[in-house]
């Protein structure tokens, strides 16, 4: 994630980091740009924010809306809980891939290394992805 001098922090508000890349997020514009390792979210040039998950490229990513970005060391997640819409780019090994989540009522996401954990409090859930053995699969515990 060394080389940013090609990103226009002109209009950023947020930036998050994970072990590989970067995310430079300007929420009013809903851009995103990113830097780094590809494999692990440092590409977002061909990502579309505004549909579905995607896998290490996120430049092509609508971020209007998205009101917090959360990183592990492999993957990052964008959340927009007002529109019950989250996005997930990077190694989908490590939590990259988020399709199989159910973002409504989701207020806050956590991480561990290789692994999320998206809370929704009001139904008294959670739900976890990524790396199985590492805190991946909690359906255990629901």
């Amino acid at each position: 994630g060394g080389d940013c001098s090609s990103i226009d922090f002109a209009s950023v508000s947020n930036i998050v980091g994970n072990g590989q890349a970067f995310l430079a997020l300007d929420q009013d514009g809903g851009i995103g740009q990113c830097w780094g390792n590809s494999r692990y979210g440092g590409d977002c040039s061909s990502v579309d924010f505004s549909y579905a998950s995607f896998g290490g490229d996120c430049s092509a990513l609508d971020f209007n809306g998205i009101s917090e970005v959360f990183s592990n060391d492999y993957a990052f997640v964008a959340l927009d809980a007002a529109s019950v819409r989250g996005f997930c780019w990077g190694q989908s090994l490590y939590g990259g891939d988020c399709s199989s989540v159910d973002f409504d009522g989701v207020t806050k996401v956590h991480a561990n290394s290789y692994a999320f954990l998206a809370l929704s409090p009001d139904k008294g859930t959670g739900q976890c992805w990524g790396c199985a053995s590492v805190g991946g699969d909690c359906s255990s515990l629901n």
